[in-house]
């Protein structure tokens, strides 16, 4: 029974562990993104014509994802919150007004079709809960649904600002924007689509 229990206590400490390090690694990645963002003139020909046509499309679209996904490809799309947690900044994100050692949100989603159950994409999130109103935060963190749909019914004036589109891999195209609410950029995705969905 002591052992039983020690196990499960080496296995919580070992998720927790790369839980910290997948969200430090996010931090990371997207410093260096928000800092040093290229000019993206919503072009398609910054995209790499070897992907698929529809997902060029959503890589430079500004509307919703997941509204797009369940058009295209004729079926609904499930939101499924894979982690989401308050953290703590390992490191500064100027682009959202944090310093190391602020709190922050974490959010990791997965695009599901609800009949074929392939994934079609995931999202990493970070949001500054300074600077969303308590309304729309305890929206856009409601684990049942998507950040873009709260978006586009519960924050007019939001923006996308795409910050990256870096050359897709054999595996999968992603992208990097920002939300801004009110002209203050408040939140980072970068969404990971799987090539062999689309």
């Amino acid at each position: 029974m002591l052992l039983i229990l020690f196990s499960k206590f080496a296995q919580i400490a070992i998720c927790r562990e790369q839980c910290v390090t997948l969200i430090k690694s996010s931090f990371e990645n997207l410093k260096k993104i928000s800092e040093n963002p290229r000019s993206l003139e919503h072009d398609w020909r910054l995209i790499d014509q070897a992907l698929p046509p529809f997902l060029r499309a959503i890589l430079l679209a500004d509307g919703t994802v997941t509204s797009l996904l369940s058009a295209y490809m004729g079926e609904d799309i499930e939101v499924i919150t894979t982690q989401q947690n308050r953290v703590v900044t390992p490191i500064p994100l100027k682009y959202l007004k944090l310093n190391r050692n602020d709190e922050a949100f974490f959010r990791k989603v997965e695009l599901l079709g609800k009949l074929t159950r392939k994934c079609y994409a995931s999202a990493e999130s970070i949001l500054n809960p300074s600077l969303i109103g308590d309304r729309l935060f305890n929206l856009l963190i409601d684990e049942a649904g998507g950040m873009g749909e709260v978006l586009r019914n519960s924050a007019s004036g939001s923006y996308r600002e795409i910050l990256d589109i870096p050359k897709a891999s054999r595996f999968s195209a992603q992208r990097t924007y920002g939300v801004l609410l009110e002209k203050v950029p408040s939140i980072l995705i970068t969404e990971k689509f799987l090539i062999k969905n689309f």
